[in-house]
């Protein structure tokens, strides 16, 4: 699942992340991310710069995945609340739903990001890293995972009690 940060260089050097993405291609990785991810990415732009970063992302991203904010909210809302109070970080609602997102799915999605703060090794393992280098430019992301195991059995009081909207 692609962060924000990682749009923000694929735009600057478009060419090497069309590679990248030929290279994810043949070893049958599939690349994700969310709407609030391209809103994050376009918030500010018009014109050519609007249709620039909307031409990269339709380059890079396979497929967007839907948001089922019921289940999101009902199921992992109260424990990532919890887990990124217990360590005072003042995350974004988009990394907030990309980390949602990944601990829904911790068993087959991770996130690429650059921004290492917004996914604490306390709840996310970084499964590996991961270099991009052009002409001009060289750029170091993680690959992390929700770190499921070490969460199965603990169900905050709250996230028993939540009842579907």
């Amino acid at each position: 699942m692609l962060d924000t940060s990682f749009f923000l260089d694929a735009v600057k050097n478009k060419d090497e992340f069309i590679d990248f993405k030929k290279h994810c291609k043949k070893s049958q990785i599939i690349l994700v991310t969310i709407d609030p991810v391209a809103w994050e990415f376009t918030r500010g732009t018009y014109g050519n710069e609007l249709s620039d970063r909307l031409a990269v992302m339709d380059a890079l991203v396979d497929q967007y995945l839907p948001i089922n904010l019921v289940d999101i909210s009902r199921d992992h809302v109260p424990f990532l609340i919890e887990k990124y109070q217990r360590i005072g970080s003042n995350v974004s609602i988009v990394d907030f739903l990309l980390g949602a997102l990944a601990r829904k799915h911790s068993n087959d999605l991770c996130i690429l990001t650059k921004n290492p703060k917004d996914f604490p090794l306390s709840f996310f393992e970084l499964k590996s890293h991961l270099l991009l280098n052009g002409e001009n430019f060289l750029q170091a992301y993680g690959v992390y995972s929700f770190k499921q195991k070490s969460f199965k059995s603990s169900k905050t009081k709250r996230e028993k009690d939540v009842v579907p909207f």
